[in-house]
């Protein structure tokens, strides 16, 4: 009998024991149903870095008409070797010039009929500037050898992916604050997402011997927060 007594006795204490253990989780459980049942804001951040190229890769074009399409060849290579030596003069390496492609085509006059005017022998070229600061006197040893003018120019940010790093972290900065001034109050950040936004290390610009270089280069990031 006081076996069973005793064992009752335990039985009795394991429940009130469990009891209580539950009673003590309540208050934490209701804490956490009224932070997750808070409203979420998605909110968008923005950031725009603009900095001054570094290198430069210019693309040249040189082409010369004649009846011979062996004169007319000769002409664009004689003018080709022409600039190739004032750009050395100018500063810039050989090995930063080179032809990219050469091609001689008929020309005709159709104004009556189709009457064959003579063969133009064209060069296409480029040279690289490490120094944007030469570019003024690479442009000078063109004109010096009769080319008046450029087809485009590709501009160069070396270090273009570290700063895109920067400008995405201001972007997140731009959307915190966004989301403070919004709310009214400080935000807790639960989610970040990168918007898709294209950049590039370098870009295409048309260029004029007459217009003034514009260098700059322009980075952005875009991202959308998720936040309390």
């Amino acid at each position: 009998m006081k076996k069973k007594i005793f064992c009752f006795s335990i039985f009795v204490f394991i429940i009130l024991l469990s009891s209580a253990l539950l009673l003590s989780l309540l208050p934490e459980t209701k804490t956490a149903r009224a932070l997750s049942s808070e409203p979420t804001l998605e909110i968008f951040g923005s950031s725009q870095i603009v900095l001054p190229a570094d290198k430069a890769e210019v693309f040249v074009q040189i082409e010369n008409l004649d009846t011979d399409p062996a004169i007319a060849k000769e002409k664009s290579i004689q003018q080709f070797e022409h600039a190739k030596r004032a750009l050395i003069s100018s500063g810039i390496s050989a090995e930063n010039i080179k032809i990219n492609s050469f091609t001689s085509n008929p020309n005709y006059d159709y104004s009556s009929g189709k009457t064959l005017v003579g063969y133009y022998a064209i060069i296409n070229f480029s040279y690289e500037l490490t120094d944007l600061n030469n570019y003024e006197n690479s442009l000078n040893a063109l004109i010096s050898a009769d080319i008046a003018d450029i087809n485009y120019m590709n501009l160069t940010l070396s270090n273009a992916d570290e700063v895109y790093q920067t400008a995405l972290s201001l972007a997140v900065n731009n959307a915190i604050e966004n989301a403070k001034n919004l709310l009214g109050k400080d935000v807790t950040l639960i989610k970040i997402e990168e918007q898709s936004n294209f950049y590039s290390t370098t870009i295409y610009r048309n260029h004029s011997l007459e217009t003034e270089l514009d260098s700059s280069i322009e980075i952005c990031a875009r991202v959308k927060i998720v936040c309390q």
